[in-house]
């Protein structure tokens, strides 16, 4: 079905878009609605809602990847790609310069701390908050924005996509801006120096395991 479609180069953006569109607004959709719903709330069994909630993000991810595979939407230029020792430089840079500001951040806006969790709850929200969400978010706002919508506009692409990537998050005030803008910014130069997804995905990664160490154990 979808193979029969035959888009043309310029009508990839508005197709960008509307994947962009469909698997984030179902995908938050069932985030936000599953949590209270009956059927979830009556399961007595241990971290339920968590379980559920990590199953539908995979499977999100699943039918997202798989879409793109078979449009021939790939998210990787190997032939624009730099050599292995940039791309290790270039991450790790990128690691340290969001790791740096979270530090700066949580100076200037202190968090309060939260009630130590144990390993249940750890390994319950892993997949979630460290595996499928980081991909998601990845393919998403680095790559399918700014490689398919915005592909002949890489500044003002990153520019939109770090933006985006604020709204997307809880924001409570202006400092919001900082906190996930910086990483937006950061995260969308390395796709944009590398041409390679899986370089902010694997930064996004261990910044996330980072945070959920922290949260569940100290």
């Amino acid at each position: 079905m979808f193979t029969n479609l035959n888009w043309k180069n310029s009508a990839r953006p508005l197709e960008a878009t509307c994947w962009l569109l469909i698997f984030y607004g179902s995908n938050t959709l069932a985030m936000n609605y599953l949590p209270f719903s009956p059927l979830l709330a009556s399961w007595s069994w241990p971290y339920a809602t968590d379980i559920v909630l990590t199953f539908v993000d995979l499977v999100s991810l699943g039918g997202l990847l798989w879409i793109l595979k078979i449009r021939g939407m790939g998210l990787s230029n190997s032939q624009l790609a730099s050599d292995r020792k940039q791309k290790v430089l270039y991450s790790l840079l990128t690691f340290l310069v969001i790791y740096a500001s979270d530090k700066l951040y949580s100076h200037f806006f202190p968090i309060p701390p939260l009630e130590t969790q144990g390993w249940g709850s750890f390994l319950a929200q892993f997949s979630l908050a460290v595996i499928s969400g980081p991909i998601f978010e990845e393919v998403l706002f680095r790559g399918l924005l700014l490689r398919y919508v915005f592909p002949k506009q890489p500044i003002f692409g990153l520019i939109v996509s770090s933006f985006v990537f604020v709204l997307i998050h809880p924001i409570s005030d202006l400092s919001a801006f900082w906190f996930y803008g910086l990483p937006g910014l950061a995260l969308g130069m390395l796709y944009g120096k590398t041409k390679d997804i899986r370089l902010p995905i694997a930064v996004h990664m261990a910044l996330n395991l980072l945070s959920h160490i922290q949260i569940h154990f100290f």
